[in-house]
């Protein structure tokens, strides 16, 4: 009798500890998800920011490749010596728009613009440099994501390697 009095309860304690170790346990594991899930988000927001800054510095290209196939001085519309001026950009774009702050849009074609579609946490703001012979393209996307502010800036230098 006296040695049933000492072992009772101990199945009750060995329960409550073996429990409380797989709710650490499994606590552990959902926050590892947690996290993970939310860190794809702020990857795919890079990804889509960074290929948005690209296609800034792709229509850049097509403008001065327009002024080429259309008899215009190769630089025509880049006059901009000034860096801090800022300009806009869509995939639609004959020319740079001044910047007003407006976030792209994704249409039902899978397109991103300014004129229809749903809203996006993107901006883009492109940033010329016409030093005569050579003009600088900074294409920046700016979003914000989870609670963050991000930004994504590419450059590129474009030449007047063609003979007039």
């Amino acid at each position: 009798m006296n040695k049933n009095k000492k072992t009772s309860g101990q199945l009750l304690i060995e329960s409550l500890i073996g429990v409380s170790i797989v709710v650490v346990g499994l606590l552990g594991i959902v926050g590892l998800v947690s996290r993970s899930l939310s860190l794809n988000r702020v990857v795919s927001d890079q990804f889509t920011a960074s290929f948005l800054s690209l296609e800034g510095i792709e229509i850049a290209r097509n403008l001065i490749d327009s002024n080429i196939i259309e008899g215009r001085p190769w630089n025509s519309g880049f006059e901009n010596n000034n860096p801090s001026v800022l300009y806009e950009v869509d995939y639609k774009s004959g020319s740079l728009r001044n910047y007003s702050g407006n976030y792209l849009r994704l249409n039902n074609e899978g397109f991103y613009g300014y004129d229809a579609g749903s809203n996006t946490p993107f901006r883009r703001k492109i940033a010329v440099e016409n030093k005569g012979e050579e003009i600088a393209v900074n294409s920046i996307v700016e979003w914000s994501s989870r609670g963050g502010e991000y930004e994504i800036n590419n450059e590129h230098h474009f030449y007047n390697w063609r003979t007039e």
